[in-house]
């Protein structure tokens, strides 16, 4: 009897580190003070912060950690986009609109969301843009397919069935990678064709 293996591919968002939680601990004086002695530009006069609630966390993490090097300096966050000096956004479709007439924009992510696929023998696959959306909208559905082998040439692929797993409630950061995926190829990618959520 044979046995084929399955692979399967999870989209999954999870926490950077700077995302730090309320109940995260202080940090401990020497390493506090470690951080103090790296090279650190003040900014003089105030500075004000606009950031939406899906990015306060971090936002607020990072402005203790710099008020920690400049106890001088005043910067605040502030939910009218008009007065704030700088803005932090993922960017995203599900963020508010923040930046349209910003000079210089930089997406920033309180998250991160990637395509992680589970096989054994197969480290380092490459996916290009247009095999990820053909993944997660059901198009691609074996690892054997030719758009894969086509990034993948020192690989060999048997017949190996594609399982999708995915998650119930996107972050604005999965929602992101997304409209990035879409940006690339030229089609919207609005979910992920998964046989199975999660929370």
């Amino acid at each position: 009897m044979k046995i084929k293996k399955k692979i399967s591919i999870v989209s999954i968002s999870m926490f950077a580190l700077f995302s730090i939680a309320s109940c995260t601990p202080p940090i401990p004086p020497d390493v506090l003070a470690s951080f103090a002695e790296k090279d650190v530009q003040c900014a003089s006069g105030e500075v004000k912060v606009g950031a939406s609630e899906v990015a306060s966390i971090a936002v607020q993490a990072s402005i203790d950690l710099y008020l920690s090097y400049c106890p001088e300096s005043k910067v605040t966050t502030t939910p009218d986009v008009v007065e704030a000096n700088l803005i932090i956004t993922d960017y995203s479709a599900k963020e508010p609109e923040m930046c349209s007439t910003a000079s210089v924009i930089t997406p920033a992510m309180s998250k991160t969301s990637t395509l992680a696929y589970f096989v054994s023998g197969f480290d380092g696959l490459v996916f290009s843009p247009e095999t990820v959306q053909s993944i997660i909208n059901g198009e691609i559905t074996n690892l054997n397919d030719p758009q894969i082998v086509a990034t993948n040439e020192n690989f060999e692929f048997s017949d190996q069935p594609i399982i999708l797993f995915g998650i119930n409630k996107p972050s604005a950061s999965d929602i992101a990678y997304l409209e990035w995926v879409g940006r690339q190829t030229g089609q919207n990618v609005n979910q992920v064709k998964a046989a199975e959520l999660f929370d």
